[in-house]
């Protein structure tokens, strides 16, 4: 939109030619980040395992290491539930961006 304007097109001209495209685009912006958020956690693992910083990551390591399986099963779960709400979080937003995925009530 900043460069339509170099060319010496009005404000207004260029709000109502490209502002309904950009409406339009952000599902697909939604869907990657709330696919980047489990992205983040899976590579939190090796981070806290190489850094040696305490975390979940770290947590689900030591408990292969020691065989403790109900340790490894709650942060499977654990890390299970965020991104089922991060998942969640971009359906609800989906229909706060576009109106036309709401559904009838």
């Amino acid at each position: 939109m900043i460069t339509s304007g170099q060319p010496g097109k009005r404000p207004e001209r260029i709000q109502s030619h490209y502002l309904p495209r950009v409406k339009k685009c952000h599902a697909p912006v939604v869907t990657m980040m709330a696919l980047q958020i489990a992205s983040m956690l899976s590579g939190a693992v090796i981070t806290e395992s190489v850094f040696g910083i305490p975390g979940i990551g770290r947590l689900a390591v030591n408990a292969i290491e020691t065989r403790d399986m109900p340790l490894l099963q709650g942060t499977v779960v654990f890390t299970t539930i965020l991104v089922i709400i991060g998942n969640l979080a971009a359906d609800l937003l989906y229909s706060v961006l576009d109106p036309r995925i709401r559904e009838d009530a």
